[in-house]
């Protein structure tokens, strides 16, 4: 029975899969990439301190972004003109405009999430992903009963070429298919809302600062508390309007800084489904661990052999 369950899902689903593994093997290249390619942010420099070197060099800054690639880019306005540049996270010295996902990144990850078929493409992978759970852990338990128990997962695998070459690559992918698996149903969920969704009650309070002259930025006391390497969004107030602030968005939570005085105004925690999520899609993207995406994509590109 067990067998059947195992080899059920592997001819209904083999091509689409494949389809979905190959384009994931891909992607996951994907983030190493990029941390070649951007500066990596560091603890030791303050959000304050890139935030000064910043706007020393425009008129006006709307907003700091931190990028899942880890690219940091500032939205700003110089004589009326606006734009959007790369900085290095470092030094804030201008790396020109930020590079856009090529063409082919931008088809594969569109294929690799609806297959290019919206919301019925979305909901196909998510049963993709729950066909390669199946099979991963039907087919973990079966070798394993080959092998005369745990003990034995490192053992060699007896019977023919194809035996054997299933049972050796599909014991070494086995943990990176389920943890894919695992994530990518997570992320389903989340997409159709079947999950919490933690901001529907937790809107933040309208925050307005003191009203006092705006400071240096470089010298506000909760922007220097905070280093680059935490920060996921700043927004500068608007200029004219001393009772606006500034809006920080951190790994730990949403904050809200008095232009004047440095102080914090409000602090909004990020919830436990917030980091649960922002933990999940980096184990499915590899974002923010490229390594370990590396390994997931090598698991991945395994699924057409297996």
């Amino acid at each position: 029975m067990l067998r059947r369950i195992h080899s059920l899902p592997g001819v209904v689903f083999a091509i689409l899969l494949t389809v979905i593994a190959v384009s994931g093997a891909f992607l996951s290249v994907v983030p190493a990439l990029d941390r070649l390619a951007n500066p990596a942010a560091t603890a030791e420099i303050s959000v304050a301190t890139l935030a000064e070197a910043v706007g020393a060099r425009h008129q006006e800054i709307d907003k700091i972004v931190v990028r899942p690639s880890g690219a940091v880019t500032v939205s700003y306005a110089d004589n009326g003109a606006s734009g959007t540049e790369q900085v290095d996270p470092t030094t804030g010295a201008s790396l020109g405009a930020p590079e856009a996902p090529s063409a082919l990144v931008r088809w594969m990850t569109e294929l690799h999430r609806s297959l290019f078929l919206g919301d019925a493409g979305k909901i196909g992978t998510g049963v993709a992903a729950a066909a390669m759970l199946a099979l991963s852990l039907s087919g973990i338990v079966l070798l394993m009963r080959s092998l005369g128990g745990w003990r034995g997962y490192f053992a060699p695998v007896r019977g023919d070429l194809l035996t054997r070459l299933h049972g050796e690559v599909s014991r070494f992918a086995v943990v990176g298919l389920m943890l894919s698996s695992l994530t990518g149903l997570y992320m389903s969920a989340d997409t159709f809302g079947f999950l919490p969704d933690p901001t529907a009650d937790a809107m933040p309070a309208m925050v307005s600062g003191s009203g006092g002259p705006a400071a240096p930025v470089g010298s506000l006391s909760a922007l220097q508390s905070i280093s680059v390497a935490d920060l996921r969004e700043l927004t500068f107030p608007a200029q004219g309007d001393p009772a606006d602030v500034y809006m920080v968005t951190t790994t730990k939570g949403d904050i809200c800084v008095d232009a004047s005085t440095g102080a914090v105004l409000s602090f909004m925690p990020a919830s436990t489904w917030d980091r649960v999520r922002e933990i999940v899609v980096m184990l499915h993207t590899g974002r923010g661990a490229w390594l370990f995406g590396l390994l997931l994509g090598a698991a991945s590109a395994s699924v057409p052999l297996l």
